[in-house]
């Protein structure tokens, strides 16, 4: 069962997230693990995964 966030800390956490994917797209590529570690308890959920979906999305119509 997934946790119930209000709306005000469901936007809060996509923001959350939306930083650890920006961080991972601009680091050096040596470093892109130690991003993922160090949030792996912010990204183990769904809905991490259907943010770097929608992400994923965007990124692909745009080019």
């Amino acid at each position: 069962m997934e946790p119930e966030f209000s709306n005000e800390e469901n936007e809060q956490l996509i923001k959350v997230y939306l930083s650890i994917i920006k961080k991972k797209l601009n680091c050096p590529t040596g470093e892109k693990g130690y991003i993922l570690m160090a949030n792996q308890e912010l990204i183990i959920d769904d809905q991490f995964l259907n943010v770097l979906n929608k992400c994923g999305d965007i990124f692909f119509r745009r080019r």
